[in-house]
């Protein structure tokens, strides 16, 4: 039943959305997306002299593993910027990223809970490896009648930049042509 829905999804998919481009992102050669002799940035609309392009902008952020895909369309301000509502994204899946052990820019996080605690989970060297202090709350709990491990987190973010964080995503890989399709939509 759950493939056949699945499968279902996936013709709707196909017969409504067409495929507009792929990134293949597990490679070490580095994509660059846009011009980058004659840049103006993609979201204030502003080009050189007026603003500077010397920072690397990840199209997808480096929190999530992206490397190699860099947007020559994004000026140093709005990368400021982006960066800043990025930790929103990060706060949002941190738990996530932990546990699926997604490399970032410095290898696998860590999580904890908030800084006024001490217990976390990390990936060690020997694998998963929890600390639990007594008077923090419980980071997991282990049930012997299903011999499973139940982790819980508490996330802090908002979730409209979080949001904001994922269409500054799709903006960033979305090819040049589409972007007339948002022509309403403000700089800035």
């Amino acid at each position: 039943m759950e493939q056949e829905l699945f499968n279902k999804l996936l013709d709707r998919l196909s017969n409504n959305y067409s495929l507009k481009t792929i990134f293949h992102l597990n490679t070490d050669d580095r994509i660059e997306l846009g011009d980058k002799i004659n840049r103006k940035c993609r979201f204030c609309g502003k080009q050189k002299p007026e603003v500077k392009f010397k920072q690397k902008a990840h199209a997808i952020p480096e929190l999530i593993g992206n490397k190699t895909l860099i947007s020559m369309y994004e000026c140093d301000n709005c990368n400021a910027h982006f960066c800043k509502i990025e930790t929103h994204f990060a706060n949002y899946m941190s738990l996530f990223h932990t546990l699926a052990q997604v490399w970032g820019k410095r290898g696998i996080p860590a999580y904890k809970p908030s800084s006024l605690e001490k217990s976390h989970i990390k990936i060690a060297d020997t694998g998963l490896h929890i600390e639990q202090y007594e008077n923090d709350p419980k980071l997991f709990e282990i049930d012997k009648n299903t011999n499973t491990l139940k982790c819980r987190g508490v996330r802090s973010y908002i979730p409209a930049i979080v949001h904001k964080c994922l269409i500054k995503m799709a903006l960033s890989i979305m090819p040049g042509s589409e972007m007339i399709f948002l022509s309403k939509l403000s700089n800035g």
